[in-house]
């Protein structure tokens, strides 16, 4: 009774505040039929299930709920110690304590639980929805969206696979197949796709004329490790639109200023630090110049209700990562600037390297820059893909931390 008494007040301590945001509970509340149908019209949503009872994939397409996909594999014990095992090799993998032959290890971890995840999971629905390949020369890449829950939410679906097959004919990896995007719930995803002032006009696809980008750059930060590319990143964004770009950083990237500055622009990029809060997920915050007095949380952003936000690029750690004793919650960084109004967020489930941080960015905003946008999750996808083969780049810890959430 005590134990189930202190997981009460624990959830309430997590939970409590931002329920109490307006529209948050409509964000996890189930939508009627005729949303959950309109949710698939761009192409199939899974939400993947994992029980004792059994663990199944349900997918939403176009033309109704197919048959259910069993995944015998996918048990909550496997899932546990799984999820367990990826985030200690993720530690590893750039941890100078682990030694060469460590992180190697730790390497070979990560790609076993890809294919793990390919043969029980991304595997057999693909197989269902009978995506066997790549597009053929010409043809869209077909979309697909991951509605994942509980511990699976800590792994990336998107890059599940066998990727020593990405040259094969039909590739056992899913990046290699579909262009992958997450929603953490389908209220979620029917939100994001609901037109602001500007689409619904026809205008606003990409920063255009009137329209800004609001950039926060954090190279130094108080009590954490330094970002030199920060700043690289936000004179990338100053280069590919020019005029149209609000720097703020050092003493001006502070609580206040962010969150004023925020609904003047279209786009919004954080190069900064991210704080994941295990145990309370709504206390997760990018850490800016006064983070130390007032951090930027979930709760803060959530709180914003903007009518015409189109992207948010969070180029700081583990933004998409969710909490762990409240996993089964849609409440993290990325979730709350998709709540704020944001259709699309640009996250990471895990931290990456300054360096690989500023490519990755420079490639996609190349082509957000003519494509706007009309096809965000297309631009991180190809990103991916092309980084993917580049020298140091072919470890799942460095290409596969960047996901799409939202339309």
């Amino acid at each position: 009774m005590e134990r189930r008494r202190a997981a009460a007040a624990a959830f309430d301590q997590v939970i409590g505040e931002i329920r109490r945001l307006p529209g948050f509970c409509g964000f996890l509340r189930p939508p009627p039929v005729a949303e959950l149908l309109a949710a698939a019209a761009e192409g199939p949503v899974v939400a993947v299930t994992v029980s004792q009872f059994g663990s199944y994939a349900l997918i939403l397409a176009d033309g109704g709920v197919l048959d259910p996909v069993p995944l015998a594999g996918l048990t909550p014990e496997t899932v546990y110690y799984r999820v367990v095992g990826f985030l200690g090799a993720l530690e590893d993998a750039s941890s100078p304590a682990a030694g060469q032959s460590g992180r190697a290890a730790a390497q070979q971890q990560l790609d076993d639980t890809l294919g793990w995840l390919w043969d029980e999971l991304a595997g057999p629905v693909l197989d269902q929805l009978s995506i066997t390949g790549p597009p053929r020369d010409g043809q869209p890449w077909p979309r697909l969206w991951w509605c994942l829950s509980g511990l699976l939410s800590f792994l990336p679906v998107h890059a599940a696979g066998r990727h020593r097959t990405g040259a094969d004919a039909a590739p056992a990896t899913v990046i290699d197949r579909v262009i992958s995007s997450y929603t953490p719930t389908l209220r979620a995803l029917t939100h994001a796709r609901q037109p602001g002032p500007a689409a619904a006009g026809g205008e606003g696809d990409r920063p255009g004329t009137g329209d800004r980008v609001v950039a926060v750059a954090m190279p130094h930060t108080p009590g954490a490790s330094e970002l030199p590319c920060a700043l690289a990143e936000a004179a990338g964004l100053e280069q590919r639109f020019p005029g149209r770009v609000t720097v703020l950083t050092g003493p001006q990237a502070t609580h206040d200023t962010v969150l004023t500055a925020l609904p003047t622009g279209r786009w919004a990029h954080f190069a900064c630090h991210g704080a994941s809060d295990p145990s309370n997920p709504s206390a997760s915050y990018l850490l800016l110049t006064d983070h130390g007095q007032r951090p930027l949380t979930v709760v803060d952003v959530a709180r914003l209700r903007l009518d015409d936000a189109g992207l948010a690029f969070l180029s700081a750690c583990s933004t998409a990562q969710p909490g762990r004793r409240l996993a089964d919650e849609a409440i993290h960084l990325a979730s709350a600037f998709q709540l704020a109004g944001y259709r699309h967020v640009i996250a990471t489930l895990w931290p990456i390297g300054d360096q690989y941080a500023v490519d990755l960015a420079a490639d996609i905003y190349t082509t957000l820059s003519t494509a706007g946008e009309a096809d965000v999750a297309g631009a991180v996808h190809a990103a991916v893909r092309r980084m993917r083969l580049r020298p140091g780049w072919d470890t799942p810890s460095v290409w596969a931390s960047h996901i799409h959430v939202g339309a």
